[in-house]
């Protein structure tokens, strides 16, 4: 062995953990007291009668109607930007000229706005297909006609969709079923006026704190009042009740108490980076690992050992009980100092070593993969590392909306497999939860600390078999 080389092999990681736990220290950690939020309350008024918040004028700008807290601002908005409220399907009860029909409803609602305030029909007439007589009610035959409606080419051409409410199935015996459909936005932008894409999760396992990002969206972009009406409605209906006798019940939402937190900035963004530093730490070795075993190559030193009687399995276990040994020492190293300098502090040791361990098992069987397809050990050395920085860099294309067959595909380059799984253990560790045999198959972003280890150890093997293959058909 060469010493130089042996300590680089070691240095350069452990100095990649101590930049991390510099940073670390660098990051204060906020404490957060626990919060009742008693005074954190807002009630949503009844769909009809008195009082309804307002907060518009007939001289008000029809782009700075926004915020709908009440279906009065809902009917006002509809009629002031000329928007539509797709319902669907458009059958009786839910779009028809009955009296007591669920579109009628709505469209008593927008004509008494339209008279209280004196506002200008800018589409007197009727759709063809428009609910009991209103042009800013439109019916459809299922939500997938809404759809096709949004991705028509003349689409805005027959009104803008504000909305929409699809009616899955509505009896006495099973109840009511329904969809509320809103636009949309990225809560980055400007507009952030409508609802967040239901294709979210319901709850956040790892949330703390309260999170405030599409509360607003709910309480005062026209959901939740739309929600309360369609309920009332159909009480209503089922109950025999006159609607009014329904209409006039409101409801407060009140936010959950939070207990005792601590916000940490680094383990929100070190998730990032980490895998990173690793794998840029890892290159010089990586290198070095590369150009030994082309050397012996180029130099048949292999060859010259067979001859003298030595196998080719006493050759390969003389490499592998070498790095074994070695990357068993870093392993435990890298998870002492990572507890140490703060960088984990709440997972369990055990898996991280596991983690670290299997890993560095991984960047020596590739390593050992890849020599089998050259021949010159400074050339080869290097294309072999810019092939192992090249398998890790695929990450940065992915998301938490990436699906776990690609993460599981990815999964097959072991540093991209090492850098989610670095990912997931700081998501857990934001949530003051850490990664421990409890959470280790909860999945996460599409992802799981088992599958992370479950396919470091398959990738060890499938590198090992690869090259054992390789290195007698090439």
């Amino acid at each position: 062995r060469k010493p130089v080389t042996c300590c680089m092999e070691i240095l350069l990681p452990v100095m990649a953990i101590l930049v991390m736990t510099a940073i670390r220290s660098a990051i204060e950690v906020e404490s957060n007291d626990p919060d009742l939020n008693l005074d954190d309350s807002y009630f949503t008024p009844p769909s009809e009668g008195q009082p309804q918040p307002f907060s518009y004028s007939a001289d008000t700008d029809p782009l700075d109607v926004t915020s709908v807290r009440s279906m009065k601002e809902l009917a006002f908005k509809l009629v002031k930007r000329g928007h539509i409220l797709a319902i669907s399907p458009n059958v009786a009860p839910f779009c028809d000229d009955s009296s007591d029909s669920f579109s009628t409803r709505i469209a008593h609602i927008i004509n008494q706005t339209k008279e209280e305030f004196n506002l200008q029909d800018m589409h007197p007439e009727p759709y063809p297909n428009s609910c009991s007589g209103s042009w800013y009610l439109r019916g459809f035959g299922s939500s997938g006609d809404m759809n096709n409606y949004v991705k028509s080419k003349h689409y805005p051409d027959d009104g803008y969709l504000e909305g929409g409410v699809a009616f899955n199935s509505f009896s006495e015996d099973s109840g009511l079923s329904y969809n509320i459909r809103f636009n949309e936005s990225d809560q980055s932008s400007d507009y952030d006026q409508q609802v967040p894409s239901s294709l979210l999760p319901q709850t956040n396992q790892l949330g703390i704190g309260t999170n405030f990002d599409y509360i607003t969206t709910f309480l005062f972009y026209g959901f939740l009042p739309l929600q309360n009406f369609i309920d009332s409605w159909a009480i209503g209906q089922i109950s025999g009740n006159d609607y009014k006798a329904q209409s006039t019940n409101g409801f407060t939402t009140q936010l959950f108490p939070t207990p005792e937190y601590r916000t940490d900035l680094f383990s929100a963004i070190a998730g990032s980076f980490m895998p990173l530093f690793f794998n840029l730490a890892f290159l010089y070795p990586f290198f070095q690992l590369s150009k030994q075993l082309l050397l012996e190559k180029e130099l048949r030193i292999k060859e010259g050992l067979k001859m003298m009687g030595a196998s080719t399995a006493s050759h390969f276990m003389s490499w592998f009980t070498t790095y074994f040994l070695l990357y068993t020492m870093l392993s435990v190293i890298l998870t002492m100092l990572s507890f140490a300098g703060g960088i984990f502090k709440y997972s369990d040791g055990f898996i991280i070593f596991l983690v670290y361990w299997f890993f560095l098992l991984c960047v020596f069987a590739m390593n050992w993969l890849l020599v089998t397809f050259f021949s010159k050990a400074t050339s080869g050395g290097l294309y072999c590392a810019v092939i192992f920085l090249a398998s890790f860099l695929g990450i940065f294309g992915f998301n938490q909306e990436t699906t776990a067959t690609s993460k599981g595909f990815a999964c097959l380059s072991a540093p991209m497999c090492f850098g989610l799984g670095i990912q997931q253990i700081f998501v857990f560790e934001s949530a003051q939860q850490g990664v421990n045999p409890s959470n280790l198959s909860v999945v996460q972003n599409n992802f799981s600390m088992s599958t992370c280890i479950g396919l470091l150890v398959f990738d060890f093997f499938l590198y090992l078999a690869l090259a054992v293959y390789l290195e007698r058909v090439i």
